[in-house]
């Protein structure tokens, strides 16, 4: 197989991968329900573990970390068919936009940090641990106990840590890339006016103020997480 059909098997094969909703999945195959009904809407660990069990969370996790996130990034480097950074690179990303928009779904999905975790793994340990530090220590030390500000922080930040670090510019790229799918998914998931019309308070800076820095809709995570999206429209 030429260098060429195997790149594009690589990358094919992760968005195909990252695509299978594996929280999705879990809630029809466990409780019966479409977890994007429930909480927040996001096909992913966090929601599963409110309305489905917190059992749950580990073999999501796991699967989106591991195969969905890591196994691309893997296969496409010099362990396995030495494609090159630019292949592993958009395999990650392709990856994410296949969990963040998943063909399975109609184009919905999760959120991208769990499977971006993997393929940042693949890449460096060390780039992950600093990737990591920022959300670590903000979520440990504040009072609010948010980790969604520590990993818009950590992601904006992931460029600038890969060329510190010198893993190559083709990580970077990759950070710029992980970076604007969370802009991109943080800003777009739900219906824009559907939220304003769900919740009378909010202005539209609001509302976008809340995607990007506590991604969701509201200030309140409980509320959020509790909440029942269907039954607001």
């Amino acid at each position: 197989m030429s260098d060429a059909v195997s790149t594009i098997a690589v990358i094919a094969g992760a968005y195909l991968i990252g695509s299978v909703p594996s929280a999705y999945v879990i809630g029809r195959l466990v409780a019966g329900i479409d977890i994007r009904k429930y909480g927040s809407g996001n096909v992913g660990a966090s929601n599963v573990s409110v309305h489905v069990g917190k059992k749950w969370v580990a073999p999501i996790a796991l699967f989106d970390v591991f195969v969905k996130g890591l196994l691309p990034v893997y296969i496409g480097g010099e362990a396995v068919l030495d494609l090159g950074a630019a292949t592993q690179t958009i395999a990650g990303l392709a990856a994410m936009c296949g969990h963040n928009w998943s063909i399975f779904l109609l184009f919905s999905g999760g959120r991208g940090i769990s499977v971006g975790l993997g393929s940042i793994v693949g890449f460096g340990v060390p780039l992950f641990i600093l990737w990591a530090a920022i959300p670590g220590i903000l979520f440990s030390l504040t009072p609010w106990r948010d980790s969604a500000v520590g990993w818009l922080i950590a992601t904006l930040l992931l460029p600038i840590w890969a060329l510190w670090a010198g893993y190559g510019l083709w990580v970077a790229i990759y950070g710029i890339g992980f970076a604007l799918i969370t802009i991109i998914r943080r800003t777009t998931s739900g219906g824009f006016k559907e939220s304003l019309l769900s919740y009378g308070e909010l202005t539209p800076a609001r509302l976008i103020w809340n995607r990007m820095v506590f991604d969701r809709d509201i200030a309140s995570r409980d509320l959020w997480v509790h909440n029942r999206p269907s039954e607001n429209t």
